[in-house]
């Protein structure tokens, strides 16, 4: 049985550390007054839960700190010769310490610290909701595994929500959806958008070992449940910007990714009748190979891709290197590619510039003077040559 567990020995070793240090250290610095008042209750059949507003002023004290808010949260002291390097890693962790000695599951605590910038609570304010998340970041990854894999439910929720299954088209470009800036300061309060920003701010402070679990919740957990061009594309959105990192260190990880992004392709291709949005997905999936995954996983690509239909198996012709396409297919795929409806508010590509052939230096200048009205009859004629000079005694007449 795990100490997490065991809310009154929990409860009982705080207090005991709390108690033998109360002599040396000045009050408010470790636990929050809202704890030591009701979390401190020894009566088990009276067991605090603490409410949103506990969470928010909990994470508000970790904001201010590293913001360094004058006066700070904390009393001062000479951190020269403290244990901690610096007022934010001092309240980093006796915020990780207060919320382990909840009398509450770690899924909860989890659920109640995502809660706390996916709803919409009158203590966080709009114009700082970055720097919270950030915070909700250092300390969910700081936590035990129970605290921070609530996360993946949230996403899961996000994945089979009707904004990302429905059929219906969508007025606007889907990237806008995806957009947490755009959405944010319109006041859209996206669910999707402020779930994937927050996503992104917990998986940028975790450690390698806990990315290490995003390959298995792909594959297991996302590939399954993923069967839309929007489900397919909030899945690059949310994990096409830690690729760097798993190239660099875990490369295996990386290469299970890629793999699982042609394999939800293939699910989406089976379940779509129509691809919208085939060339963003295309580009994205040419992206990764040459800047990650290179001919690593070609054998298993590969036999994805000639399972797709021929529009996409004709743009995704140069992963694997078959250029070259049998005529009868090559005319399918280009009569499905010039049917295919293109995504909306994007301007097609403009026409390639033709190089102008280079013009004799004649014909130039007859443009010019035809341009100034100087052609047809309108330059005066030029002089008459003038006789020759006389260049000798006998052309002179003189003997």
């Amino acid at each position: 049985m795990h100490l997490r567990d065991r809310t009154n020995l929990k409860r009982k070793l705080v207090h005991a550390i709390m108690s033998s240090l109360k002599d040396n250290r000045t009050p408010g610095w470790c636990l929050s007054e809202t704890y030591l008042k009701c979390g401190m209750n020894p009566r088990e059949d009276n067991v605090w839960n603490p409410d949103d507003t506990y969470y928010c002023k909990l994470i508000g004290r970790l904001v201010d700190t590293m913001a360094g808010k004058s006066p700070g949260p904390f009393p001062n002291c000479d951190w020269r010769f403290n244990e901690f390097p610096n007022p934010a890693a001092h309240a980093l962790h006796v915020t990780c310490v207060e919320l382990m000695a909840l009398a509450v599951p770690g899924k909860e605590v989890g659920n109640a610290l995502l809660s706390v910038v996916l709803k919409s609570q009158p203590l966080v304010p709009r114009e700082n909701i970055t720097a919270w998340m950030n915070a909700i970041g250092l300390v969910i990854t700081a936590l035990p595994e129970p605290y921070w894999v609530v996360l993946h439910d949230r996403i899961v929720s996000v994945i089979n929500s009707p904004a990302l299954t429905s059929e219906t088209e969508w007025v606007g470009y889907p990237f806008q959806l995806f957009d947490f800036t755009a959405c944010h300061q319109s006041y859209s309060e996206m669910y999707c958008s402020y779930v994937l920003a927050l996503a992104h701010a917990v998986w940028h402070h975790s450690s390698i070992g806990q990315l290490s679990l995003i390959p298995k919740f792909l594959s297991e957990v996302l590939k399954p449940i993923v069967k839309t061009e929007f489900q397919l594309l909030y899945v690059y959105h949310l994990v096409g910007p830690f690729l760097q990192r798993f190239q660099q260190e875990r490369t295996r990880c990386m290469l299970e990714i890629g793999v699982a992004f042609y394999e939800m392709l293939q699910t989406v291709d089976q379940h779509s009748k129509l691809l919208i949005y085939m060339d963003p997905i295309c580009d994205f999936l040419y992206h990764v190979k040459y800047m990650f995954t290179g001919d690593s996983v070609k054998d298993q690509v590969e036999k994805i891709i000639c399972t797709l239909r021929p529009a996409v198996k004709l743009r995704l012709r140069f992963i694997t290197h078959s250029s070259k396409m049998e005529p009868a297919a090559a005319a399918a795929a280009a009569a499905a590619a010039a049917t295919a409806p293109q995504p909306p508010n994007v301007s097609s590509p403009a026409p390639p510039v033709q190089r102008r052939a280079r013009q004799r230096p004649r014909l130039r200048l007859r443009n010019i003077l035809q341009s100034r009205g100087l052609e047809d009859g309108l330059i005066p004629p030029p002089p008459a040559p003038l006789s020759p000079r006389p260049n000798s005694i006998h052309q002179s007449g003189v003997r």
